[in-house]
């Protein structure tokens, strides 16, 4: 059975209504409470090509991905990639940019309870934030949490691209994370962003980001084939394409990513993890050093 809840918080609120413009062009079908399905479709990021997203109700069973016959477990153990975005799959049946669906799940609190259908191999990018997968399921009241993971030893992820690791934490503080950021770009600089599970609400409209001269690169090696534009925010000499949702936006998006990988972990994580310039790959083996420690 499905419970509905009012709104989300006040603060979260104000958010999704600010942007909710934007999200308007999507084909975003939120529970309503009126059945039990819902659904999202749009192109992904780096294929171009629009996926469908639609969720079934399934009570008490781990939330999971299905593609035709195929389900594929979200946990570290079925990623197959991670380069630009974490791709997950059961031998050849993969999809791609899973990072910022799982964040929403994450900030809802959502462990059980659906069965995640996708028509396509990349999740939709919608506008590079997660304020859609958000809206879509923020009436519904997530199940009773799994018994969380607190990681009994030190566990350090170190890559070429990053650094994720843990840190002392409070007896009252489930999760804390703190990721730090650094980019010559002068309106990026030096970023930091440290929060409570409970604040991660402010990380959901941060969007994927990148730079101009990074663009026909990227594009070259056959990504970033859906940018249209409006659904990333892409930095150039002169400033931005798009305005910035607060200057600390690209750090609270590395936040997003982060939170998102962190799910894989397959249960709540109660630590203080710390990332510095990581990259999926550095959150995605930080989440398998803690899922089998």
């Amino acid at each position: 059975m499905l419970l509905f809840l009012a709104a989300g918080g006040e603060e979260v609120t104000m958010v999704i209504e600010q942007h909710l413009q934007r999200l308007e062009k999507f084909d975003i079908h939120p529970w309503s409470g009126r059945g039990t399905s819902a659904w999202i479709s749009g192109p992904g990021i780096h294929s171009g090509i629009t996926s469908r997203v639609r969720f079934h109700c399934d009570p008490l069973a781990p939330v999971r991905l299905r593609v035709g016959k195929t389900e594929i477990p979200l946990t570290t153990d079925f990623v197959k990639d991670t380069y630009l975005a974490t791709r997950i799959g059961v031998e050849d049946v993969t999809v791609s940019t899973v990072e910022h669906l799982l964040a929403a799940l994450y900030v809802l609190n959502h462990w059980t309870g659906f069965v995640i259908e996708v028509q396509g191999d990349e999740i939709p990018i919608l506008d590079g934030s997660a304020l859609g997968w958000y809206h879509m399921l923020r009436r519904v009241a997530p199940e009773p949490m799994p018994t969380p993971i607190t990681p009994s030893r030190e566990a350090v992820a170190e890559v070429r691209e990053g650094y994720v690791g843990l840190e002392p934490a409070l007896p009252d503080e489930p999760l804390r994370i703190t990721v730090k950021i650094g980019f010559p770009h002068p309106s990026i600089g030096m970023q930091a962003w440290t929060g409570l599970r409970t604040d991660c609400h402010n990380l959901l409209d941060a969007r994927t980001f990148g730079f101009n001269h990074l663009l026909d690169r990227l594009i070259v090696s056959g990504r970033g084939m859906g940018f249209d534009g409006e659904n990333a925010v892409v930095f150039d000499d002169v400033g931005t394409n798009l305005s910035l949702r607060g200057k600390d936006e690209p750090v609270r998006h590395k936040a997003l990513d982060l939170l998102g990988d962190l799910y894989l972990i397959g249960k709540p994580l109660h630590a203080h993890v710390v990332a510095e310039s990581a990259s999926h790959e550095a959150h995605v083996k930080f989440a398998n050093l803690i899922r089998h420690g």
